[in-house]
């Protein structure tokens, strides 16, 4: 697995790296397209456990700006990548999908191939973290993207709360490679869980500067 840095590692700045396998030059290449599930999906339910994973915790939809869950394909230097992205009307759906792996940033994920199917489901997962004296500190979220009806998506996200030593010095540009990030987290308590579940409503535009 190959993590896919969306800035340079530094001390004390609070960095967020998507776990990304599978890359090459994957577009196109006779492979078809990545996903079909491209759409405007508005949110039927949004829920929030800010202290386990067992359950979902209450409903959070009525809190939020963003009513509707943008999933789509994007490409970046000829990798392809799946994006789901809650966002606030159709043309910010659009623009947020078209800006790839950064909508990690926005509290979306994003896949590549190696990380699932539309009929399997996706897989992947992000570090957001702080290098703090010589120990990354940070969460990592594992997160999953499947079909749970027709049309019908249902989006996961589980925290894991990490601390472990950083390696190298503070030159180094990964210090807190996300695969030891992931590796713990398969054994660190779950910390948070945001679910949410959202059905097909319409196609994504295009992006505004298309």
């Amino acid at each position: 697995m190959n993590a896919f840095p969306l800035r340079q590692l530094t001390a004390f700045a609070l960095c967020l790296t998507p776990l990304v396998v599978g890359c090459g030059d994957d577009s196109g290449g006779g492979e078809g397209a990545l996903s079909a599930l491209n759409g405007v999906y508005p949110i039927d339910t949004w829920t929030q456990n800010q202290g386990a994973c067992d359950v979902e915790g209450p409903s959070v939809l009525e809190l939020q700006s963003s009513t509707l869950l943008g999933v789509g394909t994007s490409d970046l230097a000829g990798y392809d990548f799946l994006v789901a992205i809650p966002c606030a009307d159709d043309q910010s759906c659009a623009d947020s999908v078209d800006g790839g792996i950064f909508a990690a940033l926005g509290g979306g994920a994003v896949f590549t191939r190696g990380q699932g199917s539309d009929e399997e489901g996706w897989e992947s997962g992000s570090f957001a973290y702080a290098v703090v004296d010589t120990e990354c500190q940070g969460r990592f979220t594992s997160v999953r993207l499947e079909t749970v009806a027709p049309q019908q998506l249902r989006f996961d996200q589980v925290g894991y709360d990490l601390v472990f030593p950083a390696v190298g010095d503070e030159t180094s540009d990964d210090r807190c490679p996300i695969e030891t990030a992931q590796q713990l987290s398969e054994s660190a308590p779950c910390t948070s869980r945001e679910t949410i579940v959202a059905t097909y409503a319409r196609p994504l535009p295009e992006p505004t500067d298309s």
